[in-house]
């Protein structure tokens, strides 16, 4: 039997250069699955879950299982009077890849929209559009921090992680 002694280092302890090679190999260990994102809270008096999204060439979101929690904030949100809001039925719908979700509306039996009801909703159609989008952003946020070198270092420090000096995570076998 051999014995054999290696040098172990927390992340700060390396040469700087190495840090920089750690962190770029380990640059999307945060959002590597999807619990980065996996919550319910990204649109404003709702909950919902994360269908699909692209942060970078088609930029778009789309959430599924959406369930409005105050009914009476997100209709002052939409800007949509009592009255009306009482006589619509709405639903969420994703109309093709590389799309927002989107809110479509619907009056209570056969009846048109009057040209007022129907600027009204068009209106709530492109506020419901800015709280996707808002979220897309609040999204795009979380990525941006989960793949930053302060999120990594945090992870490294918080779960122990020990390297050799080249770099190399080490692990215990135990």
């Amino acid at each position: 039997m051999r014995k054999a002694e290696i040098e172990v280092y927390e992340f700060k302890e390396l040469k700087e250069v190495v840090q920089e090679k750690v962190l770029d190999k380990h640059r999307d260990m945060l959002v590597d699955g999807d619990y980065w994102y996996d919550g319910d809270c990204w649109l404003k008096n709702a909950t919902s879950e994360v269908e699909a999204f692209d942060l970078q060439r088609g930029r778009y979101l789309q959430l599924k299982n959406i369930v409005i929690t105050d009914q009476e904030r997100f209709r002052k949100n939409l800007r949509i009077p009592k009255s009306l809001w009482d006589a619509l039925d709405y639903s969420f719908i994703n109309t093709h890849c590389e799309a927002n979700t989107c809110i479509i509306f619907k009056k209570d039996g056969d009846e048109e929209f009057t040209s007022t009801q129907q600027d009204i909703i068009d209106e709530a159609v492109d506020l419901f559009d800015d709280m996707v989008e808002s979220a897309l952003c609040d999204l795009a946020g979380q990525y941006e921090y989960c793949t930053s070198d302060a999120a990594i270092k945090e992870h490294f420090k918080m779960n122990e992680y020990e390297f050799m000096a080249d770099g190399t995570v080490f692990y215990w076998d135990v």
